[in-house]
């Protein structure tokens, strides 16, 4: 991940990339555990320090590790019976 971390230079790195991977700033904030408003702060940075932009960068990698399987792991389910009985 360093080499990831040298290629962001500032807030707006971050805000392309979380765009470009699809992920919400809000969803983004819960991986991290802070406020959606953290998250926007990070991203109007000029230079965010290194801590932050390694913890945004990591909260990003997972989140779209999760997404990644999650979509592999989707399953057509066969449509119902006529004769179904819901209760």
């Amino acid at each position: 991940m360093a080499s990831a971390s040298t290629d962001v230079r500032t807030g707006l790195d971050l805000k392309l990339l979380r765009i470009e991977r699809g992920v919400t700033q809000a969803a983004l904030a819960r991986q991290m555990g802070v406020w959606r408003q953290t998250v926007s702060i990070i991203e109007a940075a000029l230079r965010p320090g290194p801590d932050r932009i390694e913890r945004y960068l990591n909260a990003l990698e997972d989140l779209t590790r999760r997404t990644e399987q999650s979509e592999t792991r989707s399953v057509e389910l066969p449509p119902r019976s006529s004769r179904a009985r819901y209760r």
